[in-house]
């Protein structure tokens, strides 16, 4: 019988979430199950209100409805919601698997960081001779952050150097706070051998400052990342980095869900080992993969890039235009729905727009007024695309969330649902 399998994932983690789907599907070819995909883009600010409407998509998932559920513990960047939903799941007794973070009520798969980090600052200090380096964390006390800091002080202790607290800064995971953790840094001390950074953003901040402060990378100064995103890969020089295996992360969860489903199997724990990658940015010539490739295929695409962001501008233009021109709610729902039938290039053969009912009634009323209602009514459907063709659905009970949704047998499909909110409030 087909399943239903929810994850709950943060939309700025691309990368990761796309490689944990690739595993999930992989083992969805020997399963059959659908994966609903609850997406937010909630980020750590001071903008709380703003980061509330984004994590309310994640009260659009009714528990009981699904057979299992993954969440993205360390990446939702709201732990309080990862313990709500392993808290949820466990009182309707739905099998649900934390990614990252150990937690009470929930299976768990981590990666272990340890090993790939391990080797990557022990391939610095014996294979280039690094002595002298600046460890950039991403915020302080978070657990991975610590945990490479950690391994990196280890390695070096083993080698009988030691890393001071005038070498370790935080770059908040993020490109300008990384500049100014490197100016700070470097205000106090001379410039190291190597700047070791606990993900490629930061790497790639860090590169693309120094290279403007006239430093060559490696000639000058090394740069090594975490993650092996790809701009990473394609960057040059190519960044030296640890992979975290995202895409065994996503088949061992759903191996969990099942072996709990037919087996009754209890929590489990299991981590995924990452590996190093040798890239250009720490002076190795051959590195893990044909990074020169990997730009030339880049560059292949990059003029169509270039015109599909040009034709998306244009497409959300004429949207916006359409919008700007009615004169009810069912003018717009008949401008929207024609908007789409033809230009759905970017959003793909399936595309659903779904309103709350309260503010379809009076949307002259507050966002306060509307949003903070619960109505038990169903949902408004604007726009409901599938297969490239309009369907004519008007509501859609709140708990089926996708309009005409079926489940079809031996064939699976992802479907994302992302929150349309003004700061707290939701549509």
């Amino acid at each position: 019988m087909k399943k239903k399998i929810a994850v709950f994932a943060n939309g700025w983690s691309n990368e990761t979430l796309f490689n944990t789907i690739d595993g999930i599907k992989r083992y969805a070819a020997q399963e059959d199950f659908d994966i609903f995909v609850f997406l937010s883009f909630a980020s750590i600010s001071e903008h709380k209100s703003l980061m509330r409407g984004e994590l309310n998509v994640y009260n659009l998932c009714n528990m009981p409805d699904y057979d299992g559920a993954i969440v993205f513990s360390n990446l939702l960047n709201s732990d309080e919601t990862a313990i709500s939903l392993c808290k949820e799941a466990k009182k309707h007794q739905i099998p649900i698997i934390s990614i990252g973070n150990d937690l009470e009520g929930a299976s768990y798969v981590g990666v272990d960081g340890n090993t790939g980090m391990r080797d990557l600052v022990t391939h610095l200090v014996e294979k280039h001779g690094v002595k002298d380096l600046v460890f950039i964390g991403g915020t302080p006390g978070h657990a991975e952050s610590e945990a490479r800091m950690a391994i990196t002080k280890a390695v070096l202790e083993e080698h009988g150097l030691t890393l001071c607290d005038d070498s370790i800064c935080y770059g908040g995971w993020s490109n300008r706070r990384t500049i100014s953790a490197i100016q700070e840094v470097l205000s106090k001390r001379d410039m190291p051998q190597a700047f070791v950074c606990a993900n490629d953003i930061m790497a790639l901040a860090a590169t693309t400052y120094l290279t403007q402060q006239g430093y060559e990378i490696p000639r000058d100064v090394i740069v090594t990342g975490f993650d092996h995103v790809r701009d990473g890969r394609i960057f040059f020089p190519a960044l030296t980095s640890v992979k975290q295996n995202y895409d065994e992360v996503g088949y061992q969860c759903c191996k969990m869900i099942f072996d709990q489903l037919r087996n009754g199997k209890k929590e489990e724990k299991k981590l995924v080992s990452a590996t190093m990658t040798i890239g250009e940015s720490c002076g190795c010539e051959q590195g893990s993969e044909d990074y020169w490739e990997l730009r030339k295929d880049y560059c292949r695409h990059f003029y169509q890039k270039s015109t599909d962001a040009s034709f998306m501008e244009q497409t959300e233009r004429n949207m916006r235009q359409r919008i700007s021109e009615v004169s009810s709610y069912a003018s717009l729902k008949t401008s929207l729905r024609r908007h789409f039938q033809f230009n759905h290039r970017f959003e793909g053969e399936q595309l659903h727009l779904v309103l709350k009912t309260d503010y379809v009634k009076d949307p002259m009323a507050s966002e306060k007024d509307v949003c903070t209602k619960r109505s038990r009514s169903k949902n408004e459907v604007i726009v409901s695309l599938k297969d490239g063709m309009i369907q004519e659905i008007e509501k859609v009970d709140r708990r089926e969330l996708i309009p005409g949704y079926q489940k079809v047998e031996n064939e699976q499909h992802v479907y994302y649902f992302m929150p349309l909110h003004f700061y707290e409030y939701n549509y």
